[in-house]
């Protein structure tokens, strides 16, 4: 990425404003939201009373099923302070050219052998060697979930068969059906900050007292990778717009879950190989969802402002270290390029980035690192919320 610059306006990062100054080409459809109803709702996702095929995750920016268009439906206030993408980009944006065989098969095998030496220096008596391996298969088993979540809007891999099966065989591992996946995310796009949001619950809840979401943070940040799958859950029991071929289909997936652990589980059991287990799979996977939780908290906790960019930060890195840590996690940092175009591949989400975002952006909505967004983050878990609800509290 060239040309990009954050201007401070003479005050610190990360908590002041930046201002987005790159040059770009003039979008002859700036005025376009303008003449959209700003009274009429976004459709809600077709997922909701459809199958959960690839093509039904797109949410209410359905660009799948029609040819793309510059700038998916959605109201006026969903797009307060962002851009649409350029037509004659955006068309190039969503089309697949690469596959994910090669990083995956390399993230996989470094996990692998993190999980290994991490049992070995465990054995010899090396327990602080063995945490620096938590620690690294922590941040390789976090490209898990995230590459799950690409397969679940369908735009992991160009075959559509092969994104299944990438799909279904993570979500085996993580305990979150892929139909469930898809269900609840949809509507985490479609309601995104709301109260019908299922994948920030209790956050966007006003009437949930601060103690509560405390203590729901607490269990996320270091329980998350079994409190996630019990969100997830909590989504399925009372969803009341899940059509019963849809439940029909997560209950069978619940059961195909249930299935591997009990095999998993037992197969331990029989060869005492309980160490192995807890050492090599277990604690990588207990970081990983702390790192889980922490970048959903990363891309929304405290946000309270209008539409995607005002509910959302976006991670956009100045350096190649940091476009490097964003690509290894999927570049699910351009998060709001992701909110308003949720089928362009991961790997195009930096320049959809740069198209994006407006020059004067909302407070708070996008940051060069991580770690200056973190620390945005973290100084809001004293009172943990999300949503312009809350403003009106």
């Amino acid at each position: 990425m060239t040309n990009r610059i954050f201007k401070d306006k003479g005050q610190n990062l990360p908590s002041e404003r930046f201002q987005w100054t790159k040059a770009r080409r003039q979008n002859d459809l700036t005025n376009v939201v303008q003449s959209r109803r700003p009274d009429v709702p976004a459709k809600a996702p077709s997922l909701v009373r459809d199958a959960a095929g690839p093509t039904d995750v797109a949410e209410d920016e359905k660009t799948v099923s029609r040819p793309v268009q510059n700038r998916p439906r959605g109201t006026s206030e969903r797009w307060e302070g962002a851009r649409s993408i350029p037509k004659e980009r955006v068309k190039e944006l969503h089309q697949h050219d690469r596959t994910p065989t090669s990083k995956m098969l390399i993230d996989t095998s470094l996990l692998i052998a993190s999980a290994v030496a991490g049992v070995v220096a465990w054995h010899n008596g090396y327990y602080a060697v063995t945490v620096v391996f938590w620690a690294i298969g922590g941040f390789l088993g976090n490209i898990k979930p995230l590459a799950f979540h690409d397969a679940a809007h369908g735009t992991l891999h160009p075959s559509p068969r092969k994104n299944e099966l990438i799909g279904f065989g993570i979500a085996t591992s993580i305990m979150v059906p892929m139909s469930l996946y898809r269900y609840a995310h949809a509507k985490h796009h479609s309601h995104i900050a709301t109260e019908q949001d299922p994948e920030l619950w209790p956050f966007t809840v006003t009437t949930t007292p601060r103690w509560q979401r405390h203590l729901v943070a607490f269990m996320e940040l270091v329980f998350g990778f079994v409190v996630t799958p019990i969100l997830f859950l909590r989504a399925f029991l009372i969803a009341e717009d899940i059509a019963p071929k849809v439940r029909r289909r997560i209950r069978i997936e619940y059961a195909g879950v249930s299935a591997f652990w009990f095999a998993l589980i037992s197969l331990t059991a029989w060869t005492g190989l309980w160490t192995e287990l807890i050492v090599g799979i277990i604690m990588p996977w207990a970081v990983a969802g702390f790192l889980q939780t922490g970048n959903k908290y990363v891309e929304h906790m405290g946000m309270t402002g209008v539409g995607v960019m005002g509910t959302s930060r976006s991670v956009i890195p100045q350096d190649k270290f940091g476009e490097a840590v964003a690509a290894a996690w999927q570049n699910v940092a351009h998060h709001a390029a992701h909110h308003l175009y949720a089928k362009i591949p991961h790997y195009k989400l930096p320049e959809a980035s740069e198209h994006i975002v407006s020059d004067t952006p909302p407070d708070g909505a996008i940051f060069p690192t991580y770690t200056a967004a973190t620390i945005a983050m973290i100084k809001t878990l004293g009172d943990p919320k999300v949503g312009q609800q809350w403003n009106d509290v």
